[in-house]
């Protein structure tokens, strides 16, 4: 802790270029690896530091083919924070069939930062493979850190069946699905059917979800998905972001619904200045 807390003081210069150096040889080749666990955990710790990365890159690279499990699992984790690039993916690509389950934790997520969204034909296939881990953590720490960066219809396929497995679900609805920059049909019909359910952190994740990204051919169930759980919805963030997703693919279908939202005795403002803004779009696309 010490010598992350030096490496990431900005006061003195000269005593943070040290802890980076002691870093270095904590990193060795020759070090055993229990002073290379801390020095990858002590790393991990000082990446908000502003420093040269490149030299770390190259002693953490090595580190990932360790024999030692949890050598192998820091310095999978740690990657991306020192500047790996597309030229590591097939090394890591390689670990999704790592023996140890806490190293193939590690992988999904390492993938998903290095590749940054490109790269999906070989980024896909690897993701697909560690969804179908034995392993329920491995799942689902891969599950925690895909943020949407990676699409296609076999993986919308199988994170559709992971939402609804019972251990699943959340992280799913929550990071993978909801997220999506652009959302496929399958993909928006799971989340319209999410918004049934009585949980808001995951119906109000859905809803936010389908505020942005919906394809054109998801529109038509989208808007009626939401006119149907608008009018039964008591949650009042989920119920906000239902409006916001509906102004984003109301046609004349919604006028009527909306107009009664207006007229009503029983609803709040909120609720009825979201309906006039939608009803203003209707009236400038008339």
């Amino acid at each position: 802790e010490d010598l992350a807390d030096a490496s990431l003081q900005r006061g003195d210069p000269e005593l943070r270029d040290k802890a980076l150096e002691k870093l270095k040889q904590m990193l060795a080749a020759d070090a055993p690896s229990d002073v290379a666990m801390q020095g990858l955990v002590t790393l991990g710790r000082a990446l908000p530091a502003k420093f040269d990365r490149t030299e770390f890159l190259v002693l953490v690279r090595p580190l990932s083919g360790s024999d030692h499990a949890q050598v192998r699992k820091l310095a999978v984790g740690v990657l991306p924070g020192v500047g790996a690039t597309e030229a590591d993916l097939d090394a890591i690509i390689g670990m999704v069939a790592d023996e140890n389950a806490e190293v193939r934790a590690a992988v999904g997520g390492a993938l998903i930062q290095i590749g940054q969204g490109k790269h999906g034909e070989r980024v896909i296939p690897a993701l697909l493979k560690i969804l179908d881990d034995p392993e329920y953590r491995v799942v689902e720490q891969t599950l925690r850190s895909m943020w949407g960066q990676y699409a296609s219809p076999e993986l919308n396929a199988r994170l559709i069946e992971l939402s609804h497995h019972p251990r699943h679900h959340g992280h799913t609805i929550y990071h993978a699905l909801s997220t999506q920059r652009s959302k496929s049909q399958p993909v928006c019909e799971r989340l319209v059917e999410e918004l049934a359910d009585p949980d808001w952190n995951n119906s109000g994740r859905a809803a936010w979800g389908l505020t942005y990204g919906v394809v054109d051919d998801a529109k038509p169930v989208v808007e009626a998905g939401l006119l149907k759980a608008l009018p039964q919805e008591t949650n009042a963030y989920t119920r906000k972001q239902e409006f916001r997703a509906l102004r984003g693919v109301a046609t004349e279908k919604s006028r009527a619904y909306l107009q009664s939202v207006v007229d009503s005795k029983l609803e709040t403002e909120e609720s009825k200045d979201a309906a006039r803004q939608i009803l203003a779009d209707l009236d400038a696309a008339s």
